[in-house]
């Protein structure tokens, strides 16, 4: 089978248009953030809401701009919907009338 590399440098991907692509340090850094705000009963909201107002999306937005601040945020739900383990459903049938 023919194997390529498709896991780009930070650097690469700052300059790239390229979609982002999962790595080894993307898990790592996702890893340690559940673990720093999260809890065993969900959400650890002292600590989110201790996160300075200027690194929260809107402060970013107005840095980094919309549309990358978008796509941000888009991959990070993307990624959330990729980590939940849901059962595969049935095929989908049209119910007649």
């Amino acid at each position: 089978m023919n194997e390529t590399n498709n896991i780009i440098s930070l650097e690469d991907a700052k300059k790239s248009r390229k979609r982002f692509t999962r790595s080894l340090e993307y898990e790592l850094i996702a890893g340690l953030a559940v673990k720093q705000y999260s809890t065993a009963n969900g959400a650890n909201f002292e600590t989110l809401l201790s996160i300075p107002l200027t690194e929260r999306i809107p402060a970013l937005t107005k840095e980094y701009g919309l549309k990358r601040m978008h796509r941000l945020v888009k991959t990070i739900l993307n990624e959330f919907c990729h980590s939940v383990a849901l059962p595969k459903s049935k095929k989908l049938t049209e119910t007649k009338t």
